[in-house]
């Protein structure tokens, strides 16, 4: 059986009961320990019974508590325990070349509509580095 267990602000919990998997998706643009540390704390009937928590976010690879709590899990032979998955389709660079492909293509006179579709981005984000470009 399958289900939700929570909704909160942060983040939303969803249970893989017949998979023994349970998938936690973060709604903030970034994922440290202090946003990561109450939904673990919230899981930790399933970690003990062995389920594998999988965390879905925008992951900062670089960040010194991740790599600390990945260390930790690591000597305890439970770093496959918990996955890190990150949301993101492109790295930084990536989004950088895109940003200023973007800005090119409004400045030839395309459309928001037109950029993100040539790029293959959400129109959101054109919107939001078109305004960003702006100031």
């Amino acid at each position: 059986m399958n289900r939700n267990i929570s909704t909160k602000k942060n983040y939303t919990v969803k249970i893989r009961n017949d998979l023994k998997v349970v998938d936690v998706i973060f709604n903030s643009t970034t994922m440290n320990f202090n946003i990561i540390k109450p939904a673990l704390k919230e899981l930790k009937e399933f970690i003990v019974k062995g389920y594998k928590i999988k965390l879905r976010g925008y992951i900062n690879k670089k960040s010194r508590s991740l790599e600390a709590f990945q260390f930790a899990l690591s000597l305890l032979n439970k770093e496959d325990c918990i996955v890190f998955i990150n949301r993101s389709k492109y790295s930084k660079a990536e989004r950088r070349k895109m940003k200023v492909k973007a800005l090119n293509l409004k400045m030839k006179g395309f459309s928001v509509k037109q950029i993100s579709k040539e790029l293959n981005i959400p129109l959101k984000t054109v919107y939001r580095w078109i305004r960003s470009s702006n100031r």
